[in-house]
């Protein structure tokens, strides 16, 4: 077996035979071992050359990894490479999705089933500690509703008032014309053979992550082709409370032994942390394919060591100083930092201490989450102001700089919003303006001033005059970047920044150099833990999947409350 799985069986002719039952393969890539890069280089271009390129169907579970995988300059029609979501939609003839049309529905639904929000498949991963409103909120009864479909749960079994939610949403969808995301799957189930193109191979990605109604489609559309993969590691699975059936992949009778592929090598983890996370994972008590796991390797091919360090005085709340003097000293040489939750509410203190310090940080893989990018919004425009293109601005520049300001008698001409806004739409993106067209913009007196403050050798002198004009009702979103440019400067608004804050879900499939691990979980999942066996296993896994993103060393948290793991 070759580093990357040996790729699909199907090398000999004579071995493809259409008449014979579909092949089913398991590739298991534990953390960092590359299985998107195996796919990617190895399995799917020997699919290809033998279905050839319309012949091939590559689904992930989720957007970014299908875009991942979709990026890597394959050949397989792009028709045919997307989410489980995206094949389901185009094989049913891209029908009418009720994304976008919450304010209809909420006009004819009873006032407890109202959303506030529609709800998608990216939605369906953000992490379970984040609030979802009350127990009888619209929102609620529509989670509760597409796990009880994902889990495939008869509908007779359902609490009441989730029955009495769904009848309404799907009076509502039928009188409408319109289907959820839910329904794609279902619908694909039902009134679909095969994916777009009838391919005759279908690669899975991320196959752990799939829940039972998932599942059961890719069983469907698998009876028309001769090769199924399915990638993944069961030891990742995390999601069971958006409907993920961990022992659906773990326990398949319909895999040969021979079709049973491993990556063993991991191109992330060090040996130290491996060690750990191998003791970790063993507490798990159901069914797991373990794997040889290697930890990485140096260019000489010797394992790195890496670090575990316990850090039992920082924690989530009272411990946020310790840990974040931890941090600056991690990111003092250039490394780059990941603190990690079970739950997006225990993040607070730790939010609050990084930006009292002024240290950035943002969550790259959940962009609309606010509170882990403060890094947009007044820091953008700020950027804009004191980093003029060539010693000038464009007009969208000044446009993006200029909107937040109060219209200062003094400082700017009447009107100079709206000419901003208007020459920004009709110049050249590359367009820098000169100082007579400024005129259309500054006073006199406002411009001198500007200019001065911008080629002050002290840049608190820009930054302070920018600030005095920023109105009143937008000064919270800046008072973060002031505070960055006064302990850290300018450049450090320049760059990415070094620190990721977020929850073990929002994280999965990325890894930093040193990564911050807190022990503590919810009361709901305090039960399960305590409850011990296969009830905690899903908790297991979570923290396992968090111990694994670290590339040299791992740093485990002390306990902010008695509703905790305990460190092996």
């Amino acid at each position: 077996m070759d580093e990357y799985g040996d790729g699909p069986w199907i090398t000999d002719e004579k071995q493809r035979d259409p008449l014979k039952v579909c092949q089913v393969y398991q590739l298991h890539g534990p953390p960092g071992c590359g299985k998107t890069t195996a796919l990617a280089t190895v399995w799917i271009p020997r699919a290809v050359d033998l279905f050839g390129s319309d012949g091939v169907a590559v689904c992930s579970l989720t957007k970014a990894a299908a875009i991942e995988i979709a990026a890597r300059g394959l050949t397989v029609d792009p028709e045919m490479v997307g989410t489980l979501h995206a094949l389901s939609f185009r094989a049913l003839g891209r029908p009418p999705l009720t994304v976008g049309k919450v304010d209809k529905w909420n006009e004819v639904a009873l006032p407890q089933h109202r959303l506030t929000a529609q709800r998608g498949p990216s939605t369906a991963f953000d992490d379970p500690g984040e609030s979802r409103g009350g127990p009888a909120d619209g929102d609620a009864l529509m989670a509760s509703v597409e796990l009880l479909r994902h889990c495939r749960t008869p509908e007779e079994q359902w609490p009441p008032a989730e029955r009495e939610w769904y009848a309404e949403w799907s009076d509502w969808k039928r009188a409408e014309g319109l289907v959820d995301f839910t329904d794609l799957i279902e619908q694909a189930v039902e009134y679909t053979d095969a994916p777009k193109g009838n391919p005759s191979a279908l690669i899975v990605d991320e196959a752990q992550d799939l829940s039972r109604l998932e599942h059961r489609l890719i069983a469907h559309w698998a009876n028309g082709c001769e090769m199924l993969v399915l990638a993944g590691d069961g030891d990742q699975s995390i999601y069971s409370w958006r409907g993920a059936d961990a022992q659906a992949f773990a326990n398949r009778d319909d895999v040969a032994p021979e079709n049973q592929r491993e990556l063993t090598q991991s191109y992330r983890v060090p040996a130290t942390v491996v060690a750990y996370a191998q003791q970790w994972i063993a507490q798990h008590e159901g069914p797991r394919h373990a794997v040889d796991y290697r930890p990485r390797q140096d260019k000489d091919g010797n394992p790195v060591n890496g670090e575990l360090t316990h850090l039992p005085q920082a924690t989530m709340r009272g411990g946020a100083v310790h840990l974040v003097n931890d941090i600056e000293e991690s990111i003092a040489d250039g490394g780059n930092a990941m603190v990690l939750a079970s739950c997006s509410y225990l993040l607070a203190a730790t939010i609050t201490e990084l930006r009292r310090r002024g240290i950035p940080f943002f969550n790259p893989f959940r962009k609309a989450n606010g509170a882990w990018n403060p890094m947009r919004g007044g820091i953008d425009r700020l950027l804009s102001f004191l980093q003029p293109t060539n010693g000038t601005w464009t007009w969208k520049q000044l446009h993006q700089w200029l909107d937040p300001l109060a219209a200062d008698k003094g400082t700017f001409v009447h009107g100079a919003k709206a000419t901003a806004k208007l020459r920004s739409k009709a110049t050249h993106e590359d367009y820098l303006i000169d100082s007579v067209e400024l005129r259309a913009v500054f006073t006199p007196d406002g411009l001198a001033g500007c200019l001065a403050a911008l080629s002050d050798p002290d840049p608190l002198e820009a930054v302070a005059w920018y600030m005095r004009l920023v109105r009143g009702s937008m000064r919270a979103k800046f008072a973060y970047a002031e505070t960055i440019v006064r302990t850290r400067g300018i450049g450090a608004l320049l760059e990415a920044p070094s620190v990721v804050i977020g929850t073990i879900h929002s994280v999965k499939g990325a890894a930093s150099d040193t990564v911050y691990l807190a022990p503590d979980i919810s009361k709901r999942g305090m039960e399960d833990w305590e409850k011990g066996g296969t009830a905690a296993d899903e908790t297991v896994r979570l923290f396992y999947v968090g111990m694994t993103r670290a590339r040299n060393r791992l740093v485990l948290l002390g306990p902010s409350s008695r509703d905790c793991v305990r460190w092996v």
